[in-house]
């Protein structure tokens, strides 16, 4: 037990003072949350996206590294970082730009998976060496997850996780927080051979702009908090797959982010690279028949600036 709470400590990242909200409809949200509350724990889960939304964006004032450049940092080669670089500054610009055909965008992502998994492959390294290479990287979870997780795990609320990202990273990570129950992960994996070394990407690819195929058919539970750094996280949830649904937003970068389509998106917005404390907050308000008395919910309230 020793062990899993250091790791954790070293995976989570301290406390952002530098955070803040914006709630652009606080009736609204109220009045969601009442409606979470009413409906019980048994019709309440999570779905999240991880990289960027889990994980903090900048670390010591640089841009933090994803579930899939964690596992490209493996090589000192000047000339392969520098093709690792060439790839993050060619296709971010693709992926954020709301102005490109969404189909069009989707090629140019599978593409750039392609090229991503192709660097990884290169090394031929088993599981255990992956997780040496997060062990060593500089890679933050946010402030309070832990926090979440738990809460999540004592009343059984389940949690989705929809990544573009690399899901044999991405499990590691919360392997290491010592929290599994309760948790899936839908994401991209490297298969192993017939030796154990990682290989070939797993089909189908998931984009970040074709997350919202992966939960499509699947039956969830009808009231979700969804969460996500991108606005095309707000999709990963269809329409018609849910009664009632609160999505949080995490805007990382508030000075170059179109924060009007944030607030039409989103019901609670954390800026500034924040913290998952508001995230508890609001958990302990849906459960507040559960855990909380009245004196304590409407602290929760005026903490969250809702009453």
């Amino acid at each position: 037990m020793v062990s899993i709470i250091t790791r954790a400590q070293q995976l989570i990242a301290p406390f952002n003072n530098s955070e803040y909200f914006i709630i652009p409809n606080a009736e609204s949200l109220k009045n969601k949350i009442e409606l979470f509350r009413a409906a019980g724990i048994d019709n309440f889960q999570i779905v999240s996206d991880f990289d960027f939304t889990m994980t903090r964006s900048l670390v010591n004032g640089f841009q933090g590294k994803t579930s899939v450049t964690i596992a490209q940092n493996t090589s000192s080669s000047l000339e392969r970082q520098q093709v690792i670089s060439d790839l993050i500054n060619y296709y971010t610009p693709i992926e954020i730009n709301h102005q490109i055909n969404e189909g069009v965008k989707a090629q140019y992502m599978k593409e750039w998976w392609a090229k991503s998994s192709a660097i990884i492959i290169q090394d031929k390294y088993d599981q255990k060496e992956l997780e040496k290479v997060v062990d060593d990287s500089n890679v933050y979870l946010r402030y309070g997850i832990d926090n979440v997780m738990k809460i999540c795990e004592d009343f059984n609320v389940p949690i989705y996780f929809v990544s573009a990202g690399l899901g044999n990273v991405i499990d590691y990570f919360f392997r290491s927080l010592g929290f599994r129950l309760n948790l899936k992960i839908f994401a991209n994996y490297l298969d192993l051979d017939d030796e154990g070394k990682l290989t070939k990407l797993s089909e189908p690819a998931i984009v970040s702009v074709e997350k919202s195929k992966v939960l499509q058919g699947m039956k969830l539970k009808s009231h979700i908090l969804l969460m996500g750094d991108m606005i095309s996280d707000c999709t990963i949830v269809q329409e018609g797959n849910y009664e009632e649904i609160i999505r949080i937003g995490f805007v990382n970068n508030p000075d170059t982010a179109n924060l009007n389509r944030y607030q039409e998106n989103f019901d609670f917005l954390i800026l500034n690279d924040g913290n998952m404390v508001a995230v508890e907050k609001i958990l302990k308000l849906i459960l507040s028949n559960h855990q909380e008395t009245d004196e304590a919910k409407n602290l929760l309230l005026h903490e969250l600036n809702l009453n």
